[in-house]
C-alpha cells in the first residue's frame, strides 16, 4: 500500500468502511472523483473484504486471537486520539505524528492478519476430497459367451457355422445367433445362458422365434426348446423383446424384481442390479407384478413401469424412444441424472468413472451420442453442454 496518502484521506476511508451505507452518499461519489482516493479505497476495501473472507478458515482460537488484537488496538487508537496531552512537554505536532502511527500500525496489522489468514489457508485448507468411483473399469477380455447347463461354453465371437455345437444354436452373424424351431416330436430341451459383457451387444432368436436384442453387461436364460404352458426366460440386466405370438403360451420374462407376461408384443426390460427395473411398453400390451406379487398392472403402448421407493409398481407415460434407442446404437438421455448417464457410458466402453463432487452427480441432462465412436467424442459433447468437464485418463473419465 502506499505511503503518500494524506491522513484526511485516510480518515474518510476508514469511516467509510466501518459505514458502508456512506457509500451511496453524494460525498463519497465526489470523493472518488479523485484517482488517489479511489486507489486508496480499493486497497483498503479489498484488504478488509479479504480478512472477512479468510477468517472463515481460521481455527477458533486464532480467530479469537486476531478480534482480541484488533479490538486492543482500537481502543488504545480511541485513547491516544480523545485523551488531552498528559505532559506539556508533547507538542500537538508529535500528537499527531504518534495518531499518524498508530493509524498506520492498524493497518499494518490488519494487512498482516490478511497475510497471515492467508498463508495459513494455504497449509491447512481442506484436502481435496477423494473422487466418488461409480464405476470401475474390468481388466479381463470382454466376449459374448454362451454356456449350458452342462457346463459347455463357447465365445462366439470365435465361432462360425461348423464349429458352434451347442443344441439348436445357429451362428447368423458376428452379432447374432437363431435356435431351429423344434418339431413336435423333439422333447430334450437343455438351459442355455447367453452372456454379453460391457462394450458389446447381442442378437439371439428363440426357438419359438421371438427376437431378443441383448444389452450390454447383461444375462438370459431360456431353454433350447420350449415345453409346458408357458414360455418362461430369465434376464439380469437389459433386453429388447419383439414376442412371438401364441395366445395358447405366455411369454414370461423374470428377473430379480419384477415378472412381465405377454402374448405378442415389443418391449423393453431394463433391470440392472443397484438400479430401477423399468418395463417400457412399444406395441401390444404387457402384465406386469412384482416378484412374489399376484397383483398385477397392464400397460398401454408408450407407458412405463417401475419400482417405487417403497416397492410399489408405478406407471408413467413416456418417450419410448429414451429407452429402445440403444437397439439403434444411440445412446439418448431425457433429464437424466449425469451419475446415470456416465454408468452408461462406463459400461460401454468398460471404463473408470470418478465424480470430483457429490453435486455434480445429480445435475440432469438431455443428451445423445453415436454408440459407435470414440468415448472422446462423446465426452466433448458432453463438455459443450458447460455444465461439467470430463477428462479422460488412460481407462478413466474424471467429471468435474
Amino acid at each position: 500500500m502506499r505511503d503518500n496518502y494524506g491522513e484526511q484521506e485516510l480518515d474518510y476511508a476508514l469511516k467509510v468502511l466501518s459505514h458502508p451505507e456512506l457509500e451511496a452518499t453524494e460525498a463519497f461519489r465526489a470523493w472518488m472523483q479523485q484517482k488517489a482516493n479511489r486507489q486508496l479505497y480499493a486497497e483498503l476495501k479489498a484488504a478488509y473484504d479479504n480478512l472477512s473472507l479468510n477468517e472463515r478458515s481460521l481455527p477458533d482460537a486464532q480467530k479469537e486471537w486476531a478480534h482480541f488484537c484488533l479490538k486492543r488496538l482500537n481502543k488504545h487508537i480511541e485513547r491516544k486520539i480523545t485523551q488531552p496531552a498528559a505532559t506539556p512537554h508533547i507538542s500537538p505536532t508529535q500528537k499527531q505524528l504518534s495518531y499518524h502511527f498508530l493509524k498506520w500500525v492498524a493497518v499494518v496489522i490488519l494487512l498482516f492478519l490478511i497475510g497471515f489468514t492467508g498463508k495459513w489457508y494455504m497449509g491447512h485448507r481442506p484436502k481435496r476430497p477423494q473422487p466418488i468411483a461409480i464405476m470401475q473399469a474390468l481388466p479381463q477380455p470382454q466376449e459374448v459367451v454362451l454356456s449350458n447347463e452342462k457346463g459347455e461354453e463357447v465365445v462366439l465371437s470365435k465361432q462360425t457355422a461348423d464349429t458352434l455345437h451347442i443344441a439348436g444354436a445357429n451362428i447368423k452373424s458376428r452379432h447374432a445367433i437363431a435356435y431351429n424351431i423344434p418339431s413336435p416330436e423333439e422333447e430334450t430341451a437343455e438351459i442355455h445362458t447367453l452372456k454379453t459383457p460391457r462394450g458389446k451387444d447381442f442378437q439371439v432368436t428363440l426357438p419359438d422365434g421371438t427376437i431378443v436384442w441383448l444389452n450390454v453387461e447383461s444375462t438370459l436364460r431360456y431353454p433350447s426348446r420350449f415345453a409346458g404352458k408357458e414360455r418362461i426366460v430369465e434376464l439380469a440386466g437389459e433386453a429388447y423383446f419383439k414376442v412371438s405370438k401364441d395366445a395358447e403360451h405366455p411369454f414370461v420374462v423374470r428377473t430379480k424384481h419384477l415378472t412381465t407376461r405377454v402374448l405378442g408384443t415389443s418391449f423393453n426390460f431394463r433391470s440392472y442390479d443397484n438400479e430401477a427395473s423399468h418395463v417400457t411398453l412399444v406395441e401390444g400390451e404387457v402384465a406386469v407384478n412384482t416378484s412374489g406379487s399376484s397383483t398385477s398392472h397392464t400397460l398401454k403402448p408408450g407407458q412405463d413401469a417401475s419400482i417405487g421407493p417403497e416397492g410399489n409398481i408405478q406407471i408413467q407415460q413416456v418417450n419410448t424412444q429414451a429407452y429402445t434407442a440403444w437397439t439403434e446404437g444411440y445412446f439418448y438421455f431425457e433429464d437424466v441424472a449425469l451419475s446415470q448417464i456416465m454408468k452408461e457410458l462406463g459400461r460401454w466402453y468398460n471404463l473408470t468413472v470418478h465424480f470430483q463432487e457429490a453435486r455434480t452427480m445429480k445435475y440432469r441432462f438431455n443428451f445423445w451420442a453415436k454408440r459407435d465412436v470414440p468415448i472422446q467424442n462423446t465426452l466433448a459433447q458432453l463438455n459443450l453442454l458447460g455444465k461439467v468437464r470430463a477428462t479422460l485418463n488412460e481407462n478413466t473419465i474424471t467429471i468435474e
